[in-house]
């Protein structure tokens, strides 16, 4: 009686242990918790920090013994560099060509400038600058040089990430008091000009 209790049961336990080995055969295979795969962080690609620069325009004179203004065609060109997105340096070649006193008279400078461009949070960037250099006034009966200043303000606008329009007003100013051939003693451009700047 005992036997057959003991077969009995020996039967039933081998029956649920060989359907749960079958059930547990059937799962999907267990898999441990998902492993977000690693942020890489890209840098931020940064702007060039060097640039090429050119300007036309048109140029108003003044002088000390100059009876009245006059005009000629002005230009500019150089090459430049970014401290920081909002400072910056070029060096230019800047003149006025043909002012009509009889003679044609032509003023031009090679100078050192740094500019401040503030931004507005918008592609647009009002600026100031200063700069300092070498200038000559040549023509209608003189040829003077000296120490050339100059300011200059405008507002830039990022066309492109590498391509800058400008439109700005800058003051030439020449020292010509050695008066080396007896002309003026100083001399006065203001030129205002639209240019665009490169970066590379």
């Amino acid at each position: 009686m005992l036997k057959s209790k003991f077969f009995k049961m020996s039967a039933v336990a081998g029956f649920v242990i060989a359907a749960s080995s079958a059930f547990a055969a059937d799962l999907p295979p267990q898999r441990g918790p998902a492993v977000a795969p690693p942020v890489v962080h890209t840098p931020a690609p940064q702007p060039s920090q060097w640039y090429f620069r050119g300007d036309l325009g048109i140029s108003f004179s003044d002088a000390d013994e100059q009876p009245s203004s006059k005009e000629a065609f002005a230009a500019g060109a150089g090459i430049g560099y970014y401290f920081t997105p909002n400072f910056r340096g070029d060096i230019t070649f800047d003149g006025a060509f043909d002012y009509n006193f009889g003679n044609g008279v032509d003023s031009y400078a090679v100078l050192a400038n740094l500019y401040a461009d503030f931004s507005m949070g918008s592609a647009m960037k009002p600026y100031l600058g200063a700069g300092i250099g070498w200038g000559e006034v040549k023509g209608n009966g003189f040829k003077d040089d000296g120490l050339a200043l100059s300011g200059m303000a405008g507002i830039s606008y990022g066309f492109t990430p590498n391509v800058d329009l400008d439109v700005g007003y800058k003051l030439l100013y020449t020292d010509l008091s050695a008066g080396k051939t007896g002309g003026v003693s100083y001399w006065m451009d203001h030129m205002v000009r639209a240019g665009v700047r490169v970066n590379f």
